[in-house]
């Protein structure tokens, strides 16, 4: 029996390894970013639940290096606990299809500290709009008007430009907000508006 589960064990062990090629969770690449609002604009960024004291260092990224004449994929799936021992799960899936960019590419997604909003770099243009799926829990959304609420970019300047998307869905009794395929012309900050 003990031969057994040092094999089961070895077995295991062996399999992980081949799949890390080249996923990483680049927390020494961790940038503060700030959102600018233009004053005039009419929204306002869906704000994430404060973190409890011991999640608050964390950054939550991934990267992956992609060929763009290939095409691939990047799944981050994290999270944290609230200030009130909630857990709020963020989850985004990127598909990036075949000769959407050429040559290859480090592509980093990172979710924002404080927005329901993910950051993604380097800053380029497709040739192919770029696929995400993303899903927040434990938001809190019970004020105002859900029908008002959009996953949108979000300019340097403030400004905000709407996406083509399927598939929204908006859960305000478990603070979910969810996106089957929203499409990315390019790189930037995307997040969630009311």
């Amino acid at each position: 029996m003990k031969y057994l589960l040092t094999t089961i064990f070895t077995i295991v062990l062996l399999l992980g390894c081949q799949e890390s090629s080249n996923v990483t969770d680049p927390l020494e690449n961790s940038t503060n970013y700030t959102f600018n609002k233009d004053p005039e604009a009419n929204y306002d960024l869906i704000i994430l639940p404060p973190k409890a004291p011991e999640w608050e260092d964390s950054t939550f990224t991934v990267s992956k290096e992609i060929d763009g004449n290939i095409g691939g994929f990047i799944y981050l799936n994290k999270y944290y606990v609230d200030e009130n021992g909630n857990q709020i799960d963020i989850e985004a899936r990127l598909t990036i299809p075949t000769f959407a960019f050429p040559g290859v590419k480090t592509i980093t997604i990172t979710v924002d500290d404080d927005y329901a909003a993910l950051h993604f770099s380097p800053a380029m243009n497709f040739t192919k709009n770029l696929k995400l799926y993303t899903y927040f829990s434990g938001i809190e959304l019970n004020m105002g008007n859900h029908k008002n609420l959009d996953f949108v970019y979000i300019a340097e300047d403030g400004s905000i430009e709407t996406l083509k998307k399927r598939g929204v869905q908006i859960f305000p009794k478990w603070g979910i907000l969810q996106i089957n395929s929203v499409e990315l012309p390019h790189f930037s900050r995307f997040g969630w508006i009311r």
